[in-house]
């Protein structure tokens, strides 16, 4: 896939973050030289950390953010600490008051970066792994079922590998699925049908995603039956924490999509900043 592909395929977002982390290298330019004009003037030791602090890392970050690399939070974490060294390291070039502004400013940045780095927030976007945090707690679970491929008539056999109550994921072996499951694409349904107990449950899933591992498959399922589910995970758990975890009200409200919005808009903004105090010296 091409540079401009993936452009077109990331959320604004990302591309807002790509551009910041871009035009950083050609912004220092304003206030600091070049990084071998500054080897000459003031010495290595200045000229090695503005050139990592304002070239290799923003590079960085751009690559990582284009390719989707997870190479993103540790270069973001030495982009950080490079910004608090440059802050000690030319510190006595700002007044004291824009000094203790620069300090807060990466502070507040390095701070919304790890507090949405383990969320729904950035990790979607910058791996292709499947995310690891959830609003709704997944059971590690193993249970024989019965799956009925969209359209389709003939049940087939299937194992449920965990489950919550907004989806499960189940396997199916190949030779078991005839095929069938190779043509439910991305956006199908299928008809989940699970003894346990003597009860039956049954409720149809949106499929999610599919793998294929050649002698099985994984298929993720988004379930929206709500009560019916919550009715299923917990009889089969026999846990009332359907939660990934209690969710206090600052919880909450950092789950509310214009509020994460909001705390992005302001990161970049700390981003900026952070980067371009020098200039006000």
């Amino acid at each position: 896939m091409n540079l401009f592909a993936r452009f077109r395929k990331m959320p604004g977002s990302l591309v807002g973050m790509f551009v910041v982390f871009l035009v950083v290298p050609l912004t220092s330019l304003t206030f600091h030289p070049m990084p071998w004009d500054i080897w000459y003037s003031e010495g290595p030791l200045s000229a090695l950390l503005v050139t990592v602090t304002y070239w290799i890392a923003p590079v960085c970050l751009c690559y990582a953010i284009a390719s989707r690399k997870f190479l993103f939070l540790p270069v973001y974490i030495l982009q950080c600490v490079a910004l608090v060294v440059h802050t000690v390291h030319f510190g006595n070039r700002l007044p004291l008051d824009l000094l203790l502004v620069r300090y807060i400013l990466v502070g507040c940045m390095t701070y919304i970066g790890f507090q949405f780095a383990n969320k729904d927030f950035l990790y979607p976007f910058l791996t292709k792994s499947r995310r690891f945090w959830r609003k709704a707690r997944r059971f590690d679970i193993q249970l024989d079922m019965e799956i009925i491929p969209d359209k389709g008539k003939e049940r087939i056999t299937a194992r449920m590998e965990n489950c919550s109550v907004t989806g499960l994921c189940i396997r199916v072996l190949s030779s078991e699925s005839k095929g069938l499951l190779k043509q439910t694409k991305k956006g199908g349904t299928l008809a989940v049908t699970v003894p346990f107990r003597g009860k039956e449950f049954k409720f149809n899933g949106d499929v999610v995603w599919i793998f294929d591992y050649g002698d099985f498959l994984t298929v993720g399922l988004r379930v929206s039956s709500g009560d019916s589910m919550v009715d299923f995970v917990t009889e089969v758990t026999g846990s009332r924490q359907t939660t990934a975890r209690p969710v206090s009200k600052y919880q909450a409200e950092l789950l509310e999509y214009d509020v994460r919005q909001t705390a992005f808009v302001l990161w970049l903004l700390f981003i900026m900043l952070s980067f371009g105090m020098p200039a006000f010296a």
